[in-house]
């Protein structure tokens, strides 16, 4: 409510006591200047006034074009305040946002707390391992790493498709390189048992080509000359007893036809004995040892194995010879 008594009006300024009066005030029996008076009663009714204008009455806290009071808590009840309350915010429109720290929340609506940035973050660590961690040369950046990693695989692609060529191409997944590279390991061990030398695609590309070594190509055939042995052998089946012999060490196959010759032109056709005669090692065709003979059987001392022959000779003398698969 306004206030019901008026100030005096009061306007005669007098002045204003010096600061000793001020401080010790009137004394007994003394008489105060008049300007004194009138500097107090100007003065009182000016500030009487300045509090009548600038004072809220009692009446006007709490309402409306008041004033504000304060709640228990010390704040301005929302209740007093003229504003309407912020809307929920939105990814279109500002506002008031919840606060989270749920790292499996799909909500729009709610505002990740740091614990909850550093959940994902850890948990994020957890399932693609620490960096320092990596065999690469890149180990603070993951898309350094793996670009290096993908450099360092397609240039053993490149590499791997070089080496075997055709059908193999830069361009084939790991999976396609291996199974064409199986498709020709496979069709090699075909072609190797085709030949006589059993394979299996299962083995290593190392041992089947160790296989191509022993495959059979055609007769084989050696030929060198030496002399005759100047000791004689006995068991010449056929002849008049011991011979000298021509011996031949050092084939990498099993002779089947002998012929040794010299300048005086004794020769000997010997051929590896069959099965039917079991008792003799070598067939003596032609041999100037004893023209009057055209084969006779050597057995004894004499043999035509793996490696090497040994077989009559006329004399001690040199020889020329050639051996025939």
């Amino acid at each position: 409510m306004p206030f019901t008594h008026p100030v005096p009006d009061w306007n005669a300024q007098g002045a204003e006591p010096p600061e000793s009066l001020k401080t010790t005030g009137w004394a007994i029996n003394q008489k105060p200047p008049a300007d004194y008076f009138n500097w107090f009663f100007y003065n009182s009714a000016k500030a009487i006034i300045e509090l009548q204008l600038e004072a809220i009455n009692a009446d006007q806290k709490g309402v409306a074009n008041g004033v504000a009071t304060l709640g228990a808590d010390g704040k301005v009840p929302a209740s007093q305040l003229n504003v309407s309350a912020p809307p929920d915010a939105t990814t279109t429109q500002k506002g008031v946002v919840q606060l989270s720290n749920s790292t499996t929340s799909t909500s729009e609506i709610l505002a990740a707390t740091p614990k909850a940035v550093k959940d994902a973050k850890d948990g994020l660590s957890a399932q693609i391992g620490i960096l320092s961690g990596l065999n690469t040369t890149a180990k603070d950046n993951l898309v350094n790493a793996v670009n290096e990693l993908f450099t360092f695989a397609n240039d053993g692609k490149t590499k791997w498709s070089s080496v075997i060529g055709s059908p193999l191409a830069s361009s084939d997944t790991f999976t396609q390189m291996q199974t064409k590279t199986q498709t020709i390991k496979n069709t090699l061990a075909t072609n190797l048992t085709n030949k006589g030398q059993s394979s299996t695609g299962t083995e290593t590309l190392t041992a089947l080509a160790n296989k191509v070594a022993n495959v059979s190509t055609g007769k084989k055939v050696a030929s060198g000359s030496g002399w005759s042995s100047s000791n004689t052998v006995t068991n010449i089946t056929g002849t008049d007893g011991s011979s000298y012999y021509f011996e031949v060490s050092g084939l990498d196959f099993q002779p089947d036809l002998v012929l040794i010759w010299n300048s005086s032109g004794y020769l000997t056709v010997a051929k590896r004995s069959s099965s039917l005669y079991s008792s003799y090692k070598v067939l003596v065709l032609d041999n100037a040892l004893n023209p009057g003979k055209s084969s006779f059987y050597l057995s004894g001392d004499f043999y035509m194995n793996y490696g090497g022959f040994r077989v009559a000779a006329r004399a001690n003398k040199s020889y020329y010879w050639i051996a025939y698969e």
